[in-house]
């Protein structure tokens, strides 16, 4: 037998809480019968228990609030003020969906979107958007965690306070369909993102009495505004020539211009005119493809312009993504009904395109890892 029962503090505050939630429902019953019984206001009877209800639901979710909302209009009804199991299934659904609501949109789990969508004509099309959407941190970056590596003396370590990084995104496009098959596109969009996350990587860090060479954390830097442009072409040449139908073309462009704004590293927080990591200025690509009666060849090339990758404590110390070239040939033909055949081969990275990052400024070369060319080729059936 239990000689004294013990209540840690955080069980008598939830205690007086309730406490206190149950006697402000009482005295929203007394008022309610005793002052507004008989009284309108504006041509209603005010309703100070349903009030009450919904409040004390939304503050503790649906839970804990949903219980207190059926016992409470479970005690009005049975009281004889207001009769029915219309008022009791009411006062409890309510405040429940209500609080399910709030709940989703304080954890942004409550995502909008608006899609208006304009024909001026068969052929032209213009399109506008509003979306909001979520990124959640990765696991491994929430988990409490500290991973040393001795050989380099190197440190990292998890971040369980990350946020989810939201973003505010508005687009607006134009497309014009060819008659032949094909299109040429035009679109502006704007982004804003908030809590964007980044490693943070300090340099000689001390760390539980240690120092470290080179520590590394995931943090949420700051929030950030995007402004572009995108344009695309795709069409065959048969309006040159209906001979030329199985020759085309596709490129796509892409202007991005970011701005940082309350960013908060320790050292930097006044720092301007940064640059949102991982979000190149110049992105394109291009394609240019024959197909025929089971034969395809493809010829395509990627470029993309440097990006700050990763964040130091300083400029100086931030690393960025150099500039990439990629061009790539790919051939295949496939023939038969019964045993579908298919010969391939691909070529990828004909121009040597290194793996580069730089620190701080394009002269000062962090790593670079050449991977030359690789071919690829086979067969495949299909049965």
């Amino acid at each position: 037998m239990l000689d004294k029962l013990y209540i840690t503090p955080r069980q008598w505050l939830r205690i007086l809480r309730w406490t206190l939630y149950a006697a402000l429902f009482l005295l929203a019953l007394l008022v309610q019968t005793v002052v507004f019984g008989n009284r309108t206001i504006l041509g209603a009877h005010p309703d100070l228990v349903a009030i009450v209800i919904t409040c004390v639901c939304l503050r503790e979710g649906p839970e804990r609030g949903g219980t207190f909302a059926l016992i409470a209009s479970l005690v009005w009804c049975l009281s004889g003020i207001d009769q029915g199991s219309v008022c009791l299934l009411v006062l409890t659904v309510l405040p429940v969906l209500g609080s399910i609501l709030c709940r989703a949109v304080l954890a942004n789990r409550f995502l909008p979107s608006l899609l208006v969508k304009w024909n001026v004509n068969d052929d032209f099309k213009v399109r506008g958007s509003f979306t909001q959407t979520l990124s959640r941190p990765k696991y491994s970056a929430l988990v409490p965690s500290v991973n040393i590596k001795r050989s380099d003396n190197e440190i990292t370590i998890g971040n369980p306070e990350l946020k989810p990084t939201v973003s505010y995104n508005f687009d607006l496009s134009a497309d014009y369909y060819f008659r032949s098959i094909g299109l040429i596109s035009a679109g502006i969009f704007y982004k804003k993102i908030d809590d964007f996350i980044v490693d943070q990587v300090s340099t000689n860090y001390e760390y539980q009495g240690n120092t470290y060479t080179r520590f590394t954390q995931p943090k949420n830097a700051g929030n950030a505004n995007l402004v572009g442009v995108e344009l695309s072409y795709q069409r065959d040449f048969s309006f040159i020539a209906p001979a030329l139908k199985c020759v085309g073309f596709y490129g796509t462009y892409t202007y991005t211009h970011s701005r940082v704004e309350d960013f908060n590293f320790e050292g930097r927080e006044n720092e301007k005119d940064l640059s949102m990591p991982g979000s190149p200025e110049h992105t394109a690509n291009a394609s240019l493809y024959f197909e025929k009666g089971g034969l395809n060849l493809r010829l395509s090339y990627n470029f993309a312009s440097d990006f700050i990758d990763e964040m130091g404590e300083s400029t100086f110390y931030d690393r960025y993504y150099d500039k990439v070239n990629y061009m790539d040939v790919n051939a295949s033909y496939t023939f038969g009904k019964k045993f579908k055949t298919t010969f391939y081969a691909e070529a990828n990275n004909l121009l040597n395109q290194p793996l580069r990052y730089y620190q701080g400024t394009k002269d000062r070369t962090m790593q670079a890892e050449y991977y030359g060319v690789k071919v690829n080729a086979g067969v495949k059936i299909n049965f």
